[in-house]
């Protein structure tokens, strides 16, 4: 259940405005007869101070996460690769070997390095080519190919194809894929 704030409202003179018409049931006898109200002018008043409860919506503008995008914990990606290497390194500047140690190493599970990586990726979607955040983002994918790589088994196999769907090939994608009908996608692709 969301939370309740406390709500108090200063008093405040308001304006002269026009109501606008419209059509009222009224009940005469056994039937009910529409009766319609004509525009009226409503005089400027005064608003007394009042106070009420009203249910915490959050930030104006902000709606809830979406559903598959990790929260990222500032500093987690880089704490883990340096604990795995024993040194400090920006992880947008680690190579292949270095990404697999790290990996091995770091005691987080493949589905939640999946999601860090996949949630840089996603965060630099329009990046500019040429641009830093480009290259930093030509960086997380090849981390991401080379997780699908070290990790097969740990990690979903649709979710992972969709993420090394162009470092694969297609005859790699339906070995890949361990359900019904592999075999045939496989003896159609050769």
């Amino acid at each position: 259940m969301m939370a309740k704030l406390k709500i108090d409202r200063k008093a405040y003179t308001r304006k002269a405005h026009r109501r606008k018409s419209y059509v009222k049931d009224v009940k005469k006898g056994r039937g009910v007869k529409l009766k319609r109200i004509p525009a009226t002018t409503v005089k400027k008043t005064r608003v007394p101070r009042t106070r009420f409860l009203r249910k915490d919506i959050g930030a104006k503008g902000r709606s809830p996460r979406p559903k598959g995008v990790p929260k990222l914990k500032k500093g987690r990606m880089t704490r883990a690769v340096a604990k795995a290497l024993g040194y400090e390194k920006r992880p947008t500047d680690l190579t292949g070997k270095e990404w697999k140690r790290v990996f091995d190493r770091s005691g987080i599970s493949g589905r939640s390095w999946l999601g860090m990586l996949g949630t840089q990726v996603a965060r630099r979607k329009y990046a500019k080519i040429g641009t830093v955040r480009a290259k930093n983002k030509k960086a997380f994918q090849k981390a991401i190919s080379v997780l699908a790589k070290s990790r097969e088994g740990q990690l979903i196999p649709r979710e992972a194809i969709r993420k090394w769907s162009k470092v694969m090939t297609p005859r790699q994608r339906a070995l890949a894929m361990p359900e019904r009908g592999a075999k045939k996608r496989l003896s159609s692709l050769t």
